[in-house]
């Protein structure tokens, strides 16, 4: 699980912080330097690093101290590289196939002198150019190292507080949904890594990309049909209508064959069979081990961006803007990114995904994902025709960022398993891609301002679409009703032991113990806390706005709820002790066992009681469970009605008491 990994991460780091703070230095020196900075991808690095720091692994004044060392070293060589070597430089890979990087540095540093070491420090590829540039302009060393030494000791900082965020988030979040905060980062972390490839892939194949197209061509034009197809795509004077026919006929027929190989023959008689479904379902289980009420929220939002209703009125909307624009260029290109996909769609259902969904109450009609890839991925070349190519950068970080997220919520709900989405990812990229590239070669002019700017708030509207469906509707998981009856006496000898003991979070460190089970009805064990000082956790804006205060009491913070297996505690409440300035919080899931005990049956409840400390970590203040047993129940000298205290051993805490409460 993701949560051992990061402990015994943590651990390592830990135990070689010499090693570790040699790994910061050469990440920062090989970011900076000439040539090695274009293939580093050491902001990434950074970013971990702050999460580190945040997690207590790495401690924050050396990994600054390192940071910052490593830079100046980095931009300091590539400054004495540039003075020594000069414009020998361009004729090293990979400046000798990309001169406009050079250019481009040039022509920054030309127009901001001493300011341009200071400025492309956060300027991507341009960071470990610009001071071999300096170097071979014969930049003064004394004005040169002050704008390094200066930069670097703003840019490690800077560069470490995204990931200082993130480890923040996740040990507030690991009182009350450090799953989904995990989850939701770890993947704007793999979407930053994919988005930060794909963007130097697209630098460092630009100036091979009309190589590529003349021999596409030129083969083209010794086959007949096929040749059609690169004719269609690439040749600005060629007909585009019959060549995307027949590629789109082809991809039909080769899904078809795949469907068909796959499905119809039996495994013995198939040597291209091979089920799926075990793979499956393995992904849908493990990102329902990540289920919380947030992340549920967040992927039914998603779910109803993927709903057929929605797609319908986006669809159907720009089609008519397009009429309305005398646009019909932009018309055919858009009726084709989405006619493919739906003819595809039928080949692409399973069995398994609708089998998956039977506990969940659902009443969104999803499109499959070919669909949904297509459909954005094509309308982001529409609305990217004509702009910058820093505005364009944007919009495809912001699709792309969506898509993906899109994906998961189908795979959160099972609307698509893993291989049927990933297959539809695959033909919709390939579809949208091949009608972007013909349409951008074929079409006379771009979009212009004004329509974009209709696109846009067609798309801004429809997003209030998803928002009231989910406070609309209903519960989403069905809970069931049934339960199992266990005698008192066999809970309190051994039965206890079938109610769950820990509680998974992100850093098995962490856990809490689950010390505390209690049978009785809802309503009277509500009465005996109260009774006992206890006060209902209601959590308000002033209470989570006094994160943010410097000085504030104990009992002023939130009191976080906890998440066990999706579903936050259904008693929360904590106790203050004024004399000594404690928190004593009792949280209570109720169990599917009832007991026999009297008439009607008893529900038994299970949950945790303990301690919790404020701790305070970048100006904010907030309330983190102590991992101190607690081994008496006592609140302003009235004691708890304890019947039994069994001792649990685990490799953490030894001795924690399991109270069990009538």
């Amino acid at each position: 699980m993701p949560e051992d990994i990061i402990a015994n991460l943590i651990l390592a780091l830990q135990q070689h912080p010499a090693l570790t703070l040699a790994f910061v230095f050469i990440v920062a020196f090989s970011e900076s330097l000439i040539i090695v900075g274009l293939v580093v991808p050491g902001a990434i690095f950074m970013i971990l690093f702050g999460a580190l720091i945040a997690m207590n692994a790495l401690e924050f004044w050396p990994t600054v101290f390192f940071a910052t060392i490593g830079a100046i070293a980095g931009d300091s060589l590539s400054y004495w590289l540039g003075r020594r070597y000069k414009n020998k430089l361009h004729d090293i890979w990979p400046l000798s196939r990309h001169p406009e990087i050079i250019i481009r540095a040039n022509q920054f540093f030309e127009q901001h002198g001493i300011k341009s070491i200071i400025l492309s420090r956060f300027i991507g590829l341009l960071r470990p150019v610009i001071p071999a540039i300096a170097g071979m302009a014969k930049m003064p060393v004394k004005i040169f190292f002050a704008a390094n030494v200066s930069s670097a000791i703003f840019w490690a900082p800077l560069y470490l507080l995204p990931g200082l965020v993130f480890g923040l988030s996740l040990e507030v979040a690991s009182e009350f949904a450090s799953k989904f905060i995990f989850l939701l980062v770890f993947i704007l972390l793999i979407i930053f890594i994919v988005l930060q490839l794909i963007q130097r892939l697209y630098v460092f194949t630009k100036p091979y990309n009309d190589k590529i197209i003349n021999y596409l061509l030129n083969w083209g034009e010794k086959h007949t049909i096929l040749g059609e197809i690169s004719a269609a795509v690439f040749d600005k004077e060629h007909p585009e209508i019959r060549g995307l026919s027949i590629l789109a006929f082809i991809i039909f027929i080769l899904t078809a064959i795949l469907v068909l190989l796959n499905s119809s023959f039996p495994y013995s008689y198939n040597p291209f069979y091979y089920n799926f479904d075990s793979l499956n379902q393995f992904v849908y289980l493990s990102l329902q081990t990540f289920r919380s009420p947030p992340l549920d929220n967040i992927m039914l939002w998603l779910s109803y961006l993927t709903s057929s209703y929605f797609f319908a009125i986006l669809c159907l909307s720009l089609g008519i803007l397009f009429i309305f624009k005398k646009n019909l260029f932009s018309l055919w290109y858009w009726l084709a990114a989405i006619s493919l996909p739906l003819v595809l769609s039928p080949l692409l259902s399973n069995e398994l995904a609708r089998s998956l969904q039977q506990n969940i109450n659902l009443d969104v009609q999803t499109l499959p994902l070919i669909v949904v890839v297509s459909v954005i991925g094509f309308l982001t070349i529409i609305i990217n025709s004509g702009l910058s190519y820093y505005r364009q950068k944007i919009i495809f970080y912001f699709s792309s960022t969506l898509v993906l997220f899109l994906i998961l919520a189908q795979l959160y709900f099972s609307f698509q398993v893993f291989t049927q989405a990933l297959f539809g990812l695959f033909i919709g990229i390939i579809w949208f891609n091949v009608l972007g590239i013909a349409y951008r070669r074929h079409t006379k002019e771009s979009i212009n301002k004004k329509t974009r700017n209709n696109i846009l708030i067609i798309i801004v509207i429809l997003l209030f679409y998803p928002g009231w469906k989910i406070f609309h509707h209903d519960k989403l998981y069905i809970s069931s009703d049934d339960y199992l009856v266990m005698g008192t006496n066999s809970w309190l000898e051994s039965g206890w032991e079938i109610l769950p003991i820990i509680r998974e979070g992100i850093n098995q460190n962490k856990n809490d113990i689950f010390n505390l089970q209690w049978l009785g009805d809802k309503q009277d064990i509500v009465s005996s806390l109260q009774q006992l000082g206890f006060t209902n956790s209601l959590n308000s804006i002033q209470a989570l706005s006094n994160w943010f205060l410097d000085d504030v009491d104990i009992d002023q913070l939130p009191v976080l709820p906890h998440i066990h297996k999706g579903s936050y505690e259904t008693l929360r409440f904590y106790h203050y002790n004024n004399k000594k300035q404690e928190l004593t919080v009792i949280r209570l899931w109720l169990s599917k066992y009832k007991l026999r005990q009297d008439n009607p049956l008893q529900p038994l409840w299970f949950g945790s009681i303990s301690s919790v400390n404020v701790k305070k970590q970048l100006g904010i203040s907030y309330l983190v469970t102590s991992q101190e047993a607690i081994n008496d129940l006592k609140f302003d000298n009235t004691r708890l009605t304890v019947y039994k205290r069994l001792m649990f051993d685990n490799k953490e805490n030894k001795n924690r008491t399991i109270f069990l409460v009538m």
